[in-house]
């Protein structure tokens, strides 16, 4: 890892930090897994996902935060305030669709948070610790993370216990911020 900190959990020690030290390939491979072409049940995203180039962009502008146990890469969460990835592209279009309808808050918001974690490792508290590391990369630049998701997403009942407020639908869609400002992490 590129920084890091060890963080206590109930299966051992995540240590989570910027970037993926190195392990490029780990990377790729978790995020390209969670990626179908159509919606599926068991949470999985689906469009396009992020090419090598954007990834090793995101991460050279510290916008990834990884978590892993030992050499494991468990679980990263991507703050992607530009990238020209088409599933980015549409977040930041829906976030200023909300702005215009003057149905968000004023604010500095990053225009796609997005986060997976292993299927191994979920429910054992990787996610939180990789939003909570996000959220204290994400402070000072952001004051809200804008999320997209399926709304019977898996996750959207741990989203709102951390924090996420739904703030419009587009049919199975929500549109999710969570505010940074006056937050412990």
């Amino acid at each position: 890892m590129d920084s890091g900190h060890n963080i206590e959990t109930s299966r051992g020690p995540f240590i989570c930090g910027l970037g993926v030290g190195g392990d490029i390939d780990a990377l790729e491979a978790l995020h390209r897994s969670w990626f179908t072409s159509t919606p599926t049940v068991d949470g999985g995203f689906y469009g396009t996902p992020y090419s090598r180039a954007e990834l090793l962009e995101l991460i050279a502008v510290g916008a990834v935060v990884t978590a892993k146990t030992g050499s494991e890469l468990v679980g990263y969460g991507i703050l992607d305030a530009s990238s020209m990835n088409s599933n980015s592209v549409k977040a930041r279009n829906a976030l200023d669709r909300l702005m215009l309808a003057d149905d968000l808050p004023e604010g500095r918001y990053c225009g796609r948070f997005s986060a997976a974690v292993s299927k191994t490792w979920q429910g054992k508290g990787a996610y939180r610790e990789i939003l909570r590391n996000a959220m204290r990369l994400g402070m000072g630049r952001f004051d809200y993370f804008f999320g997209v998701v399926d709304t019977d997403h898996p996750k959207r009942a741990l989203q709102s216990a951390l924090g996420w407020q739904e703030v419009g639908q587009d049919g199975n869609i929500s549109y999710l911020v969570l505010p940074l400002t006056g937050r412990q992490p």
